[in-house]
């Protein structure tokens, strides 16, 4: 007895939501947006192309995604991708390089761009401008302040009786006899009458 080819893409895991969904009547578009995922990973998943995905990690959450979708049993898919994966590869913790990643050499500096040195240059005008108003509005503040005056100092008892002598010299004597001085009238304002 020979295999037939096309039984073993049958059981693919695959080929199996593969007919799930024509089964069910549904597009591709359609599952990738039941599962809110671009069109390219539902089509890798029933191409079986799985290193599309990523991590195997992420295939796998993906192929139980996608048969809880269509109502399959995920343990049977799982197993079936886990065989034709040998095992599921032990994750990597270095990224591996690719086309779009530069590598440097050893010898080589980080050279900043035109636009990163401007960048610096501006923080720094912004800092250095920032530091001289505040220590502007620190020393206008500071000039501002009234200078507190000394406070006044009572006088001694000796000081008291010498004020009050000056005083008493300086000022008239009160005479109760002579009638109380008359103030001067202000003459009329010029122009006006009497």
């Amino acid at each position: 007895m020979s295999e037939d080819p096309s039984a073993g893409a049958v059981s693919s895991p695959g080929a199996r939501l593969g007919r799930a969904r024509e089964g069910r009547g549904w597009t591709a578009a359609q599952a990738a947006e039941f599962m809110r995922l671009p069109v390219g990973v539902v089509e890798s998943l029933e191409a079986d192309r799985y290193s599309d995905l990523g991590a195997p990690v992420f295939a796998r959450g993906h192929l139980r995604r996608y048969a809880t979708l269509l109502e399959l049993p995920v343990e049977p898919l799982l197993e079936a991708y886990d065989r034709s994966h040998e095992g599921p590869a032990p994750p990597s913790l270095i990224p591996q390089a690719s086309a779009h990643t530069p590598v440097r050499a050893e010898g080589d500096r980080l050279r900043l761009t035109a636009a990163a040195w401007y960048a610096v240059g501006l923080a720094v005008i912004v800092a250095a401008s920032a530091g001289g108003w505040w220590w502007w509005s620190q020393r206008e503040a500071a000039d501002a302040a009234p200078v507190a005056a000394p406070a006044p100092q009572e006088p001694s008892a000796e000081e008291q009786s010498g004020d009050l002598d000056a005083a008493a010299e300086a000022a008239p004597a009160f005479d109760p006899s002579q009638p109380e001085p008359i103030p001067e009238a202000a003459p009329p304002p010029a122009g006006e009458a009497p």
